[in-house]
């Protein structure tokens, strides 16, 4: 079987993905928004906290104790709404890539079809990357202040080990998503185990290809930002791409197959 080269993915990532990008960008705009929405009051709550527990006159290591726990566990609530997300993010790129309409109300497709599955799938997700971040969560909440050049390094240590670890550690399971939406009478074991099954001998040509993206994020970086909305939409259309090429070793991507939504 031949399969595609990275160069060939991301080609056809490009082509798909032409004259879409105005749509794709503002549907990442509504994930953005919908998290800080679903974030705020679990701020207010945690100052609340903070708040009656000072005026309790309990000692400082109890409080920070309470507070840490508290953010330790919206930091895991938020990660897992995010995972939530990741099913209508793959049903937006299948549709892109089999030439297919789309729109941003695909976001919530996670929310509202195969919840039970998707909860599932995204807890597994959120699971690994908790205790992946778990060091940079702690050292965050031990050490606020990041404005010190030590703080600082070592925040972008433990957040990059964290990140790298998350991505290792989850490259077996990365076609989960994308296989719920080819095979929606699996159940969400059956999904990650045919994930893994799909991804032997695929392991370091996925983890080549996000490699190759690397220079394009260090360009990103340095345009302070701006070119993450055009990045972050070519990476998951090339991902996209991976997974037809996945499923059919060598094809073009074909629109055939009727996908939810």
């Amino acid at each position: 079987m031949q399969y595609k080269t990275n160069s060939e993915l991301k080609n056809n990532a490009k082509i798909k993905m032409t004259g879409n990008y105005g749509t794709v960008i503002l549907a990442m705009l509504v994930v953005t928004i919908s998290i800080w929405v679903i974030q705020f009051p679990f701020l207010i709550v945690n100052y609340a906290i903070g708040m009656i527990l000072s005026s309790l006159r309990l000692s400082e290591d109890v409080v920070n104790t309470v507070g840490n726990v508290f953010s330790y566990g919206v930091d895991f609530f938020i990660s897992f709404i995010n995972a939530m997300f990741r099913l209508g993010i793959s049903l937006i790129f299948l549709q892109i890539a089999c030439g297919k309409r789309f729109s941003t109300s695909d976001l919530f497709f996670g929310f509202k079809w195969q919840v039970p599955k998707n909860i599932r799938i995204s807890l597994i997700f959120t699971c690994i990357n908790w205790v992946c971040m778990l060091p940079y969560y702690i050292y965050a909440n031990v050490h606020p202040n990041f404005l010190s050049s030590e703080v600082s390094i070592r925040y972008i240590l433990l957040l990059s080990g964290g990140s790298i670890a998350y991505t290792l550690l989850t490259i077996p399971l990365t076609q989960a998503h994308f296989l719920l939406l080819d095979f929606p009478n699996k159940d969400a074991k059956e999904v990650l185990l045919l994930s893994i099954e799909k991804m032997k001998g695929h392991y370091f040509r996925y983890l080549k290809m996000l490699i190759s993206f690397i220079p394009m994020w260090i360009l990103a970086f340095l345009s302070f930002g701006i070119a993450v909305f055009w990045l972050i939409p070519y990476m998951n259309a090339t991902r996209a791409m991976f997974f037809l090429d996945l499923m059919n070793p060598g094809k073009e991507s074909e629109s055939e197959s009727e996908l939810p939504g």
